[in-house]
């Protein structure tokens, strides 16, 4: 006589929660990954943006340059949205600091991962212009 429940379908239901799962992290590290690759994206291109025009002298724009190489970064990582960027030089004691700053709407691949509208980057580097390259 046989007093054991049928077991038949189990392993189907072990499957489905099992693969269900999988996917859902599978999906998560996707959506993560995109939002990482894009949040590096921004921040390269105001990394370089900045690290360009810091040998610039003032005489030929400086602050218009990084802007240009930045926003040209950003074309070459194919960001979708309008970009916004600042830059400037600022006085901070007896050193000039050109600073620059990308901001970029942020879609998300999938939508597991809570991220932020826009993804934003920025940049400081010495500007040393007025006195030429050492």
């Amino acid at each position: 006589m046989n007093t054991r429940p049928s077991q038949k379908g189990a392993s189907a239901v072990e499957f489905a929660l099992v693969v269900t799962l999988l996917l859902a992290v599978l999906f998560g590290l996707m959506d993560w990954s995109w939002y990482m690759y894009h949040w590096l994206s921004v921040t390269t291109s105001a990394a370089r943006g900045a690290r360009i025009a810091a040998g610039i002298p003032l005489s030929q724009d400086p602050v218009s340059r990084a802007k240009g190489e930045a926003e040209d970064w950003l074309e070459l990582y194919r960001l979708h949205g309008t970009p916004t960027i600042n830059a400037e030089i600022q006085n901070r004691g007896y050193s000039k600091i050109l600073q620059v700053r990308v901001v970029v709407p942020y879609q998300p691949l999938i939508g597991l991962v809570p991220t932020p509208p826009v993804l934003a980057g920025s940049a400081e580097v010495l500007w040393y212009g007025d006195v030429g390259v050492p």
